[in-house]
C-alpha cells in the first residue's frame, strides 16, 4: 500500500491518523515516511470519520443499554412471581386449616369468619398507605415489597399458637396490612414497566400465586386432623372471648412456620434489588399527575383531565373488585367448611378437594397467559366472568348432592376464577392511568367486599345453612356481569388513552 504525503501549508491543516486515540502530544505532527499507518489527511476528513464513530459508538450503546433494561424487567418479573407463589401460600393456607383453626380457639365457623374479615380492615389500611408510597416515592418500590413481605412472615408464622379469636384476629390484621403494601407495588411496578404489553406478564405473576394456592393444600395435608365437621359444632359453645387451652391432634404449626420463613426470604430478595442500581434507560408508563394527596386521588388524574368519566370508571371498577370476590365463598373460605359440615367429608378430604380446584386454577392460569397475549382483554373479562355465573348457578342445583359433584363444581369454578384478579388489573389499562392511587382503590373496593362476604357468608352457612351460600354466591355473579357490560360501554366510549414515558428519575 502506498499513500501520498501532501506538503504542509498554510491554508491547511493537517493530522496523523496513527495518531488518534494514541499517548501522543496534541501538537505531534511529524510525518512517517514509509510508515503505511503514517497517511497524512485533512482535518477536515478527519472528523468526519470521529462523526461515523461516534455514532457507531452511540449505536452499540444504546443496544446494550437496551439489553441491560430488558435484563432488568425479565429479571423482576421472575422475582415478581416467585414471591407472588409466597403470597399464594400464605391466602390460601387458612382454607384447608380452617376447621382445626376452629378447634384450636375453640370458635364456630361464624365466629372465625369474623377474624378473617379483620384481615380485610388491615387489607385496606394497608392500601392507603401502599398506594400514596407507591405514588410519592417512586425510588422505594423494592423496599415497599421488602417491607410488606417480612410483616407477612411475621403474621402468618404465628397463628398456630393463638388459643383466642382475638389473638388470631389481631395476625389476620396484620396479614392484610403486609399483602395491602406488597400488593400495590407489585401490581403496580409490574403495570409500569411493561405499559402496553402488561397483560400477559401481569397474568403471569398472578399465575405464580396461583402456583402458591395449589401447594397450600397439599402442604397442610399431613398435618391436618383427622376428625369430622361436626367438632365445629361442639365449638360454638366454647367461649371465645378468654384464651383457651383446647387440645388438637393437628400439627399446622409445621406449614406455617414454613410459610413464614418463605416471606422472610422474599423480603431479603427484595432488599438486595433495592440496594443494586438500576439501568440506566428504564422507562414507566403509569405516571400520577400530582404529589400531594389531592391530586393524586382527583379522579380526572386518572383520565387525561375527564373528571365525570374518571368519577363514573372508578366508582364501576371498585364495584367490579367489591363483587368479584364475593362469587367465590362457597368454594373459596368455605370450602373446606361446606365440605366437612354439610356433606360430612374429613379434612383431607378436604384438602384434597380444593388440591383439584387449585390444580384447576394453574391450569385457567396457564391457558390465559399467551391468550391475553393476542386476545383483547374485554373479551376475556367477558367470558370469565359469564363463566363464573353460569357455573354458580349449575352449583346451586347439584353441588350438595353429593361430594364429587362439589369437587369437580369447585374445580370449574377456579379454572375461570383464577383470572378474575389479574384480568381485572389489566382490562382498564387501555382506557386509564392505572397509578398506584388507582390500584389503591381497586384493592380497597376489594377489601370492602371481602369483608362483608367473609363474615356474612360465615353467618349464613352457620345459621342458614350451605344452600343459602349457593344462592348468595350466584346473585353477586349475575351482578358481576351487569356491571362488566356497563363498564366496558363507558371505556369504549371514551376509547384508549394516549400513552406517555417517564425516566425513572423523575422527582
Amino acid at each position: 500500500m502506498s499513500c501520498e504525503i501532501k506538503p504542509k501549508t498554510f491554508d491547511a491543516k493537517y493530522i496523523n491518523i496513527a495518531d488518534v486515540d494514541s499517548p501522543k502530544e496534541d501538537d505531534d505532527r511529524d510525518i512517517h515516511d514509509g510508515d503505511i499507518n503514517g497517511c497524512v489527511t485533512p482535518l477536515t476528513d478527519h472528523a468526519s470519520q470521529i462523526d461515523e464513530i461516534k455514532g457507531e459508538d452511540d449505536q452499540v450503546s444504546k443496544a446494550s443499554s437496551e439489553k441491560k433494561v430488558f435484563r432488568y424487567k425479565l429479571m423482576k418479573t421472575i422475582l415478581l412471581i416467585v414471591t407472588y407463589i409466597v403470597n399464594g401460600l400464605v391466602l390460601t393456607i387458612k382454607y384447608p386449616t380452617f376447621p382445626d383453626l376452629c378447634e384450636r380457639t375453640g370458635s364456630s365457623v361464624e365466629e372465625l369468619t369474623r377474624a378473617t374479615a379483620v384481615r380485610n380492615i388491615g387489607y385496606i389500611i394497608g392500601c392507603l398507605v401502599g398506594g400514596i408510597l407507591f405514588d410519592r416515592f417512586r425510588k422505594f418500590w423494592d423496599l415497599q415489597l421488602s417491607s410488606g413481605f417480612l410483616l407477612l412472615a411475621v403474621s402468618v408464622a404465628f397463628k398456630p399458637w393463638c388459643r383466642g379469636i382475638v389473638s388470631l384476629a389481631f395476625l389476620y390484621w396484620l396479614e392484610g396490612l403486609s399483602h395491602g403494601l406488597f400488593a400495590i407495588a407489585g401490581n403496580g411496578m409490574m403495570i409500569a414497566i411493561w405499559g402496553g404489553n402488561t397483560p400477559a406478564p401481569l397474568q403471569a405473576m398472578h399465575f405464580g400465586c396461583r402456583i402458591g394456592s395449589l401447594l397450600a393444600p397439599a402442604l397442610a395435608y399431613p398435618f391436618l386432623s383427622a376428625t369430622r365437621g361436626e367438632a365445629l359444632y361442639a365449638n360454638a359453645t366454647v367461649p371465645n372471648n378468654i384464651e383457651t387451652e383446647l387440645t388438637s391432634t393437628s400439627n399446622i404449626e409445621v406449614p406455617y412456620v414454613i410459610m413464614g420463613g418463605l416471606g422472610a426470604l422474599a423480603s431479603f430478595g427484595y432488599l438486595v434489588v433495592y440496594l443494586a442500581p438500576r439501568p440506566r434507560g428504564l422507562v414507566f408508563t403509569n405516571v400520577p399527575k400530582g404529589r400531594n394527596l389531592k391530586e393524586l386521588l382527583h379522579p380526572g388524574s386518572f383520565t387525561n383531565g375527564n373528571t365525570r368519566y374518571g368519577v363514573i370508571l372508578m366508582t364501576c371498577m371498585f364495584l367490579y373488585f367489591s363483587i368479584n370476590g364475593a362469587c367465590g365463598s362457597h368454594f373459596l373460605l368455605l370450602q373446606a367448611s361446606i365440605a366437612t359440615e354439610t356433606l360430612n367429608a374429613t379434612k383431607q378430604e378436604a384438602s384434597l378437594m380444593q388440591f383439584a380446584a387449585r390444580g384447576s386454577a394453574i391450569l385457567g392460569n396457564f391457558i390465559v397467559i399467551p391468550v391475553s397475549k393476542f386476545v383483547p382483554m374485554p373479551f376475556i373479562v367477558f367470558v370469565i366472568c359469564h363463566a363464573i355465573a353460569i357455573v354458580n348457578f349449575i352449583a346451586v342445583a347439584l353441588a350438595l348432592k353429593s361430594r364429587m359433584n362439589f369437587a369437580i363444581l369447585g374445580g370449574v369454578f377456579d379454572f375461570f376464577f383464577a383470572s378474575i384478579w389479574a384480568s381485572g388489573m389489566g382490562w382498564p389499562e387501555r382506557y386509564m392511568e392505572v397509578t398506584g392511587s388507582v390500584i389503591m382503590i381497586f384493592n380497597i373496593g376489594s377489601g370492602v367486599g371481602c369483608s362483608i362476604m367473609e363474615w356474612g357468608s360465615g353467618y349464613i352457612l352457620q345459621y342458614h345453612g350451605a344452600q343459602s351460600v349457593m344462592w348468595l354466591c350466584s346473585a353477586f355473579a349475575t351482578a358481576l356481569c351487569l356491571l362488566t357490560n356497563v363498564t366496558q360501554c363507558v371505556m369504549s366510549y371514551h376509547g384508549p388513552k394516549k400513552r406517555q414515558l417517564v425516566p425513572i428519575d423523575i422527582d
